[in-house]
């Protein structure tokens, strides 16, 4: 995997994905969370990957800043369902 200068865009061969590590503190409050999310973004344009991203920043923001498994889990499920929002869009 190639990292970008985008901070969960990562490219891999020559398809885009996202990555966002689950902070430590959230998996041991709520250990069904995985270690991260990981998620192709079916595209080789690294302008329309990070067009994708943007849309799930204010999440990923929310991810990092939540207290309780409830709010972990929920905001985990939306991005991991990333992936059928790409295959619709």
């Amino acid at each position: 995997m190639v990292q970008t200068r985008y901070p969960h865009v990562f490219l891999r061969g020559k398809t885009y994905y996202l990555r966002i590590v689950i902070p430590p503190r959230l998996r041991a409050l709520c250990p069904s969370l995985p270690r991260e999310i990981k998620r192709s973004l079916r595209t080789g344009s690294l302008s329309d990957a990070i067009a994708m991203v943007g849309d799930k920043f204010r999440l990923i923001k929310l991810l990092k800043n939540c207290y309780t498994a409830q709010q972990a889990l929920s905001i985990c499920h939306k991005l991991s369902s990333f992936g059928q929002e790409v295959l619709l869009g």
